[in-house]
């Protein structure tokens, strides 16, 4: 049974909260392991993304944390000038075909008010994530 983050917060420590809240059964296994992006189409016509010419990697762990290549992160302008100890903690979950990454602050452990949802599902060994017109397609790291 999974835990409130309201029951988790009145009694667990900072430092076990986002894991407890994610020692549940709404992580997929299929997701785990190494996800490299292959292709982002937008109305159904492929698009350029910095992802796929870079290769970045996401990791996706059993533990629910999710870990994004640190050359992706420095990309994006709001974590370019960030020390390292200051990113923020990924954790990822999944309910009826909903993949939800959260981040929370390394400092204090204290969940990010925006996470980001996308549908996702499987085109045989291809993970597909999409949101409104946008689809993200992506393999497996050594398939």
């Amino acid at each position: 049974m999974k835990l409130s983050e309201s029951k988790i917060a009145e009694t667990y420590p900072v430092s076990l909260r986002t894991d407890l809240y994610y020692q549940n059964d709404s992580l997929d296994p299929r997701l785990i392991g190494v996800w490299i992006m292959v292709m982002k189409t937008v109305d159904g016509q492929i698009e350029y993304d910095e992802s796929i010419e870079n290769k970045y990697s996401y990791n996706f762990q059993k533990n629910g944390n999710y870990i994004i290549d640190l050359r992706a992160l420095r990309s994006n302008e709001y974590f370019r000038d960030i020390s390292i100890v200051d990113l923020p903690n990924f954790k990822w979950q999944t309910s009826e075909g909903v993949l939800e990454i959260t981040a929370y602050s390394s400092a204090n452990g204290m969940r990010f008010p925006n996470s980001d949802k996308k549908r996702y599902y499987f085109k045989g060994d291809t993970l597909v994530r999409s949101v409104s017109k946008f689809e993200y397609y992506y393999v497996k790291k050594g398939n």
